[in-house]
């Protein structure tokens, strides 16, 4: 039987992995028979964990554990969360160890709402092969190669696009119009998936999310915009395939025009800036960095979250509120030479914060309309965060 010292120990490993947002280091501490069971999950595998649960800690800013209680190779936790959105709950979870590993997780929190049933570890196997094939398919459509985009798509498949004939019925219209879509840019196709969500159950697996598009055309100009994304995918007997996909984007209804500008979560300001005669609608601040890896998990520390969207190779992106974001591409020949400011409402909370991810903030310097905290990230770029004083 496991020493009660050694129990709490491999716990805090448990969630210290978690926490520090590492797969490799949460892996290898599971059993091979490991299981998961929460009001939303019914003895989840290992697998599907990692495709539903393990993406919740991209929205945590601390994971405190409040008390630990053993009995032989099980344990008893109490923990405390905070999240990105400012809130706090707790849990408590029984975990129980095997061989020295992880075997299975208990969550209390009480029952899901209304309408939120229990997941098997089938239907989310399911989502995560259908998710797999989404990303490679939007990855081949950056790289504009037409066959590997099509390679799940039914030969019978219904399509809704945003152009005429606005319905396609068959994988060659739409292989034709792909093409013709890819030869219309002048370089790589930029995608940005937001809120993907991909379902299944049984044979059937359904996805949405808002996707942008950019990039220049041969035209001679370029284009931005987002649009409203949904598919479905039919299991078959070479696996899942494509049959239905619908591209839309909203109408104004005071023109009866599209509303190519529209934008996620949208704010007044943007709709005000944009009446007042200009059509700037984000602006990006930009650093470069030698080793994307490194500055990614620094910069994801930063602002509390991984990157919203990595467009293409050596580039990723923080998107805040709508309006504005950070740029962040692997350029070890101009690493080390910007600087970002971040406006922030409470300077005090945000060195707390920051001192205890490790970041190494400097002290608060007060001034006579805005105070500052400086820190640098690995390459040396200074980044500023600021309060302005009341008005």
């Amino acid at each position: 039987m496991a020493e009660a010292s050694t129990i709490q120990e491999k716990v805090r490993a448990v969630f210290d992995a978690y926490l520090a947002r590492d797969p490799d280091a949460f892996l290898a501490q599971l059993h091979p028979g490991f299981s998961f069971t929460s009001p939303y999950d019914n003895a989840i595998d290992r697998d599907a964990f990692m495709e539903r649960c393990w993406p919740g800690n991209h929205s945590l800013t601390a994971h405190e554990l409040k008390h630990v209680s053993t009995d032989g190779e099980t344990a008893f936790v109490l923990y405390e969360l905070g999240t990105t959105a400012g809130e706090t709950y707790r849990n408590v979870e029984r975990l129980t160890f095997r061989d020295g590993l992880l075997y299975h997780v208990e969550v209390y929190f009480g029952d899901p709402p209304a309408g939120h049933g229990r997941w098997k570890s089938n239907d989310i196997r399911a989502a995560a092969m259908v998710r797999k094939l989404i990303e490679d398919r939007y990855q081949a459509i950056r790289l504009k190669d037409t066959e590997t985009a099509m390679a799940q798509v039914i030969e019978d498949i219904v399509m809704f696009d945003v152009v005429e004939p606005l319905r396609h019925t068959s994988a060659k219209a739409v292989r034709q119009r792909e093409q013709e879509w890819f030869d219309g840019f002048d370089g790589p196709v930029s995608v940005e998936l937001k809120d993907l969500v991909v379902s299944a159950d049984g044979d059937t697996a359904f996805a949405h999310s808002l996707n942008r598009y950019s990039g220049d055309l041969k035209s001679g100009s370029s284009t931005d915009m987002w649009v409203r994304h949904t598919s479905c995918y039919r299991l078959r007997e070479h696996g899942w395939q494509l049959v239905h996909e619908h591209l839309s984007v909203p109408f104004d209804p005071q023109t009866g025009k599209w509303s190519l500008d529209a934008q996620p979560s949208e704010s007044e300001a943007k709709h005000a800036a944009a009446n007042a005669g200009t059509s700037i609608q984000q602006i990006y601040g930009q650093l470069n960095c030698a080793d994307l890896s490194v500055s990614e998990a620094w910069f994801g520390k930063l602002f509390g979250r991984v990157p919203d969207a990595k467009p293409m190779a050596g580039l990723a992106e923080w998107h805040h509120r709508g309006a504005g974001g950070l740029q962040l591409f692997e350029s070890r020949e101009h690493a080390g030479h910007g600087t970002l400011t971040i406006i922030v409402s409470d300077l005090q909370a945000e060195h707390e914060r920051l001192r205890l991810a490790g970041l190494a903030p400097s002290s608060i310097e007060p001034a006579t309309s805005t105070s500052l905290v400086r820190m640098k990230d690995p390459d040396g770029n200074l980044i500023v965060l600021a309060q302005p004083g009341e008005a």
